[in-house]
């Protein structure tokens, strides 16, 4: 944890997802065991943050599990939660997804949503990325077992999408 200490890594994902659970991390969990995690499995992340003079940390993007024999990867975003529903993080996804394309031999990269978030993002995922399908009472998650629903994005659909499109050229 270079850029960022693993205390303030750790308030941030306590203070960005209710109950503490992101990507099954649940509220027993040390920093220590948190910092361990974080590096299970991840291929790359990218701390999201304010382009601003504050270079404020509002999020994390990750992406874990890479299979390089059929060229996917699993794509996971933290957002703090008093910066749900503004568009500008979405630049910082958009950049990480172009690293993750142009970086490494992927075609398709993956969400995996909860219920709980697919009621709160699914509409606007859907509008960007493919939705693939559920898995029915999967994850146990705030006292019950719920629906995971996954999304996709491929590399030869990425820059077609002009919203996407338009975010990178903002960028460059």
């Amino acid at each position: 944890m270079e850029l960022l200490d693993r205390a303030a890594l750790y308030r941030l994902i306590r203070g960005a997802s209710p109950g503490f659970e992101w990507r099954g991390v649940g509220p027993g969990t040390s920093a220590d065991a948190l910092e361990t995690f974080l590096k299970e499995r991840v291929l790359a992340q990218f701390l999201l943050a304010r382009a601003d003079d504050s270079n404020e940390v509002v999020g994390l993007a990750q992406c874990l599990a890479p299979d390089f024999v059929h060229g996917a990867a699993q794509v996971a975003v933290l957002l703090r939660r008093d910066y749900h529903g503004r568009g500008w993080p979405l630049e910082g996804v958009a950049l990480f997804m172009s690293y993750l394309f142009n970086a490494y031999p992927l075609r398709k990269l993956y969400l995996e949503v909860p219920d709980l978030n697919d009621q709160r993002f699914g509409r606007g995922l859907g509008r960007i990325f493919k939705y693939e399908g559920t898995l029915s009472e999967h994850e146990w998650h705030v006292g019950a077992f719920r629906d995971v629903h996954f999304y996709s994005m491929h590399r030869d659909s990425f820059l077609s999408i002009l919203l996407l499109a338009g975010i990178l050229r903002h960028a460059s």
